[in-house]
Order: C-alpha cells, then sequence, then structure tokens
C-alpha cells in the first residue's frame, strides 16, 4: 500500500435492504440471492478497503472476500478463529480492530482512494454522518428480517445513479453528499 497525500479517500456505506430496511435474518441475507445485486456489490467494492462487523465476518463464511482490504471490527480480535495466522492469510481478514469506526477510518483511509462499511446494522448507522456516498440496493419486498437499520436522512445528499434490476425485485441507488 502506498500512501496517498494528494487525493481524498472516498468514504461509502454500501448494503441492501427490504422495503422496512430490513438487512438480515439468522446472521445471513434474508431474501434469495441475487446475482445483480452480488455484482452490484463485487463492482463497487473490489480492489478497495472493506470495513465490517464481526457477525458480517461470521456471515461471510469467516473468509475475507477476495480482491479486497478487509476490516474487522470488534472488541474481540484474537476470537477470530485464531487470527492473526500468517500461514494461512487467506483465511483472515488483513485487519481487526477493537475501534470506534471514525478511527478505523481515519487510519486506512490514507492508503486506499475509496472505504466501503459493509455491515453490520451498527456500523451501517454510525457510517451516516460519516460518508461520501451511500450505495443502497433496496429489495422489493418485507422478508421478515430480524435486523433492520433506521433509514438513512438524505438530507444533503444527491442521486447519482438509479437503476432497476432486470427482474424488477430490487434497485439500485447511489446518494452523494453535496458539498
Amino acid at each position: 500500500m502506498e500512501e496517498s497525500m494528494t487525493a481524498k479517500t472516498e468514504i461509502s456505506v454500501i448494503f441492501a435492504a427490504d422495503d422496512v430496511y430490513g438487512i438480515g435474518k439468522d446472521n445471513a441475507l434474508p431474501w434469495p440471492v441475487n446475482a445483480e445485486d452480488m455484482a452490484w456489490f463485487k463492482k463497487h467494492t473490489r480492489g478497495h478497503c472493506v470495513i465490517m462487523g464481526r457477525k458480517t465476518w461470521e456471515s461471510l463464511g469467516r473468509k475475507p472476500l477476495p480482491n479486497r482490504e478487509n476490516v474487522v471490527l470488534t472488541s474481540k480480535p484474537r476470537e477470530i478463529d485464531g487470527y492473526p495466522n500468517f500461514n494461512e492469510p487467506e483465511k483472515y481478514p488483513d485487519y481487526a480492530a477493537n475501534m470506534p469506526l471514525h478511527q478505523i477510518i481515519n487510519q486506512v483511509s490514507p492508503y486506499f482512494d475509496k472505504v466501503f462499511i459493509i455491515g453490520g446494522k451498527s456500523l451501517i448507522e454510525k457510517s451516516y454522518d460519516l460518508v461520501d456516498k451511500m450505495y443502497i440496493t433496496r429489495m422489493k419486498g418485507n422478508f421478515d428480517c430480524d435486523v433492520k437499520v433506521s433509514p438513512p436522512t438524505l438530507v444533503g445528499f444527491k442521486s447519482e445513479h438509479w437503476e432497476t434490476s432486470q427482474d424488477g425485485k430490487a434497485t439500485f441507488n447511489i446518494w452523494a453528499r453535496q458539498k
């Protein structure tokens, strides 16, 4: 990683939610796998830093997302199944920490042009006041989720992108903070 002193890092949150802002059920996505949503997520986060909480890490099968710098925020970083284990880096996050979201953002920002907060609930909600952009996928329907996020206040944000999935079951939105 080379430190960049000239460009400002873009901080974003990316998540999918149903009609009532449900984001998860039983520590998994509550809707059937949507290939377009997965491609949207991959397209935007690949090659960048992703920050997640421990439960999101566990929902990913306790494996880092490929081609991304994976940061897990947890109160017990040493309890992530043997982290760190430098003999098998493909099984562990790049970094696990017990610190506030804004602090880890400040710590990783000099090394990346984009940083994405990808979940869970607490990190998504804490990110609303910190981000430059919100990438929000809305899945049509109510999926009886046991985890819901508060809807973001979009005052001060402008819609930069909006599209509907080919099957009509999702919309993909990018909201940019107005300077």
